[in-house]
């Protein structure tokens, strides 16, 4: 773990954080948001030259993330639990 940052629910402006992570130069960027915090920080994070992967969590998997987020997505991963029948 290179920096953490952290952001309030419903924050639509992340410049602050970005900036930091980006000094930081990470090889992953681990955002343990839900979808629609999430899916707006994608693009912001592309505005500043930042190409990691974005990485997290059950919260992420919500048909809207694609749909907000775009392909600025492109590349990221979320892991989600899996119920066997």
């Amino acid at each position: 773990m290179v920096v953490t940052q952290s952001y309030a629910a419903g924050d639509q402006d992340f410049n602050a954080q970005i900036t930091s992570i980006k000094g930081a130069n990470p090889d992953v960027i681990f955002v343990p948001g839900y979808y629609g915090d999430v899916a707006l920080s994608p693009s912001r994070r592309g505005d500043k030259g930042i190409t990691v992967p974005l990485v997290g969590g059950d919260g992420w998997d919500a048909e809207q993330l694609y749909k907000i987020g775009g392909a600025a997505l492109n590349g990221s991963f979320f892991s989600n639990h899996v119920f066997p029948l």
